[in-house]
């Protein structure tokens, strides 16, 4: 469970697209799914000690941490990604580019090539409702002065309130939901 946890971090840090947990399993630092969120891990078939496991580009970083990285990356998961942190995402994330700067060089090199280079392309063909939605998605996302939880309240807000035929126009997140975000009921 606990490589699922890194690996949560890592993607924060390799793929800061500003989800809270979006793209990364959807894992909180006790092991458990966040509300609202499906259980899964990386590698795609179930949660810890599924089958496939940890995987993905980022399972060989975490398999080269030390004993002592795994404990030091569990409690900054703990203390970035918990629902009742009041770091900010700027705060967190500069927390996980510290812990970060004391690995290798190598592995700074391999999470940095996983770090994306500029926006997501927008999509074609969205009317104009879908677009002013997905623009307020991505301010969300861009405000590094809130908390990861906050992040993914506004946005799952943002997201119950529209219209659905609306939200059928987003782009599809790794969860099936709109932007990253798990379905909606």
């Amino acid at each position: 469970m606990f490589k699922v946890l890194a690996l949560s971090a890592f993607c924060a840090i390799a793929v800061v697209h500003g989800h809270p947990f979006g793209g990364c399993g959807g894992f909180d630092p006790t092991g458990s799914p966040p509300t609202g969120l499906p259980a899964g891990g990386f590698g795609g078939h179930g949660g810890p000690g599924g089958p496939g496991g940890p995987g993905g580009p980022l399972g060989n970083i975490i398999q080269s941490l030390s004993e002592s990285q795994q404990t030091e990356a569990k409690q900054l998961i703990g203390e970035v990604f918990a629902p009742n942190s009041t770091l900010t995402k700027a705060e967190g994330k500069a927390k996980l580019d510290a812990f970060v700067a004391t690995l290798s060089s190598d592995l700074q090199a391999q999470i940095n090539a996983l770090k994306p280079t500029g926006s997501p392309p927008t999509p074609t063909g969205l009317t104009d409702a879908a677009s002013a939605l997905l623009a307020q998605i991505q301010a969300i996302k861009d405000n590094d002065s809130i908390t990861f939880a906050a992040e993914h309240e506004q946005i799952d807000a943002l997201i119950k309130a529209a219209d659905p035929t609306v939200v059928a126009q987003l782009p599809k997140g790794p969860h099936g939901g709109p932007c990253g975000s798990p379905p909606t009921a």
